[in-house]
């Protein structure tokens, strides 16, 4: 240990030498009028700013079913198995302020709610319907074939999802809600869950959403509504937009799992702050312990139903300040101005 400390020092001299070398060769070589500027970015950002967020397009999907079991038996305790834990790769959960890749929520001095503006949209109720819902990390990675590979079944999960946006019998009605809609504004509540919407079959069109009492959503009492700066850096969401502080927890039932998240996040761009009828791109982090994957089962043509923890465990893990080890979903939405029913 004593040589490793030692060495841990002698790297740190050194660096800090070569740092004082270059900070003389720099002032004894003058103002030369020329600058030149870094990658500020500093993260190791994964995705592309730009990704399509569109449905994929997925081949024959009408055979494949998804059956879940829910053991009840297993203790879903946060605690981590210690036979799993060490061959975990492990990275911090850190907020919203300390990482910039994920969700800015820091409040400018371009938003001034004290002093309202005659531009400043009076505040009201706005209701958002989700149109798309994608599963953009982790990978849901899977050996079908038991020949050490990893078969990619995010793309078939993602179809499955967006088939049940779509269908037209008992359709999958994701909302989000703004009871005090004003804009720009902060520290506004927002809800985000499972929800009804009334149908007008014959027209086709929605007549009024709301959400269903106790359907375990997300209730973000910190919203903050952007007329400038950014919300989101990957993906890349400008204003006007929103970004929301931490929900504790967030249930969600998507192709017939009921997935508890916890620490929940949420951003999205307005195609208008005024009175806003979309919102694109979206972007929602939630996070799943791995007590819970375990008790979460899929039928994948196995003798016994597979484990979600089985899709996740070749995924970058992420660890709570409580020792809590999961997964941190990301999840990319689109969603439509809807009216609200009373």
């Amino acid at each position: 240990m004593k040589r490793n400390v030692s060495l841990l020092a002698f790297a740190r001299l050194l660096r800090n030498l070569v740092l004082i070398a270059i900070i003389s060769a720099c002032s004894d070589g003058g103002n030369d009028g020329s600058s030149s500027t870094g990658d500020t970015n500093t993260a190791d950002i994964k995705g592309d700013a730009n990704t399509d967020i569109s449905p994929p397009d997925v081949a024959e999907l009408s055979d494949l079913s998804v059956d879940v079991f829910i053991d009840t038996t297993s203790d879903i305790s946060d605690a981590v198995d210690a036979d799993t834990a060490p061959d975990m790769e492990v990275t911090d959960l850190v907020t919203p302020h300390e990482d910039t890749t994920v969700l800015d929520v820091q409040a400018d001095d371009t938003t001034d709610t004290e002093n309202e503006s005659d531009t400043q949209v009076a505040s009201a109720t706005r209701v958002f319907r989700v149109k798309s819902l994608q599963i953009v990390e982790p990978t849901l990675c899977y050996d079908i074939d038991q020949n050490e590979t990893c078969d990619d079944l995010t793309a078939i999960v993602n179809a499955l999802i967006q088939g049940q946006l779509d269908a037209i019998d008992e359709p999958l009605d994701l909302l989000g809600i703004f009871p005090e809609y004003t804009f720009p504004s902060q520290n506004k509540p927002m809800v985000f869950g499972e929800g009804v919407c009334q149908r007008d079959r014959d027209a086709g069109q929605i007549v009024g959403c709301n959400i269903v009492n106790n359907s375990g959503g997300a209730v973000f009492d910190n919203v903050f509504n952007k007329d400038s700066g950014i919300c989101s850096l990957d993906p890349e969401i400008n204003a006007p937009c929103f970004a929301t502080t931490t929900a504790p927890s967030l249930s969600l039932n998507i192709v017939g799992i009921l997935f508890e998240f916890n620490n929940a996040k949420a951003a999205g761009g307005f195609d208008s702050g005024t009175a806003p009828e979309l919102i694109s791109p979206g972007l929602l982090l939630a996070f799943l312990s791995v007590a819970q994957t375990k008790t979460i089962g899929l039928e994948l043509g196995e003798p016994e139903p597979t484990p979600l923890f089985d899709l996740l465990k070749n995924s970058q893990t992420t660890v709570l300040d409580d020792g809590t080890v999961g997964w941190t979903f990301h999840l990319s939405f689109t969603a439509e101005h809807v009216p609200e029913s009373l």
